[in-house]
């Protein structure tokens, strides 16, 4: 698989955004985090700014977007987000991508079912969410080696960093109703 070549079921045309809204307005809808509807209410510019600070992040680039949509959910899953590890999950549900290979990235510490350069690039997000400052040259030229540019491995950097944002965002349990 060359970078930038989706997942088989990806659809090409996917309009992400509108998708996304579709799933936390459906089924996950009485689930959303305090915090996201606090911050919608109390300062719609901050909901913006964090909604439209995703799009370039997770919706456009050389990565696949299903690839992205995967980092965040093992990333959500991986820091027991569930709120957001059910929406990516949805996501790529919604994009067409096998239940089996969803999950095996959640169930599978080796991620066998996922094709090689992506389970590297999944292998690294989960490394640099969890301690940024453990990451060694070797899982870099890692990355290189499988194929992957410099701006390739920048955007993996910013999916894993936007993820840990979300994760955090969510989890702050802010509940100014109650």
């Amino acid at each position: 698989m060359k970078p930038g070549e989706p997942f088989a079921g990806e659809n090409a045309h996917l309009d992400a955004l509108a998708l996304f809204d579709k799933v936390v307005q459906g089924p996950l809808q009485n689930r959303v985090p305090s915090v996201m509807t606090s911050t919608l209410s109390l300062r719609p510019d901050i909901y913006s700014a964090v909604m439209a600070a995703g799009k370039p992040i997770l919706f456009q680039g050389e990565l696949p977007v299903s690839v992205k949509q995967m980092m965040v959910m093992i990333i959500a899953a991986r820091r027991e987000c569930r709120f957001c590890a059910d929406v990516h999950r949805a996501m790529l549900q919604a994009m067409g991508i096998d239940e089996s290979l969803i999950d095996n990235c959640l169930d599978d510490p080796q991620m066998r079912l996922v094709p090689p350069m992506y389970r590297q690039v999944l292998q690294f997000a989960l490394d640099a969410a969890m301690d940024p400052n453990a990451i060694e040259d070797g899982q870099f030229d890692r990355l290189r080696d499988s194929g992957l540019n410099e701006a390739e491995i920048l955007e993996i950097a910013m999916v894993t960093s936007y993820a840990n944002f979300l994760v955090t965002w969510t989890d702050v349990p802010i509940d100014f109703d109650a």
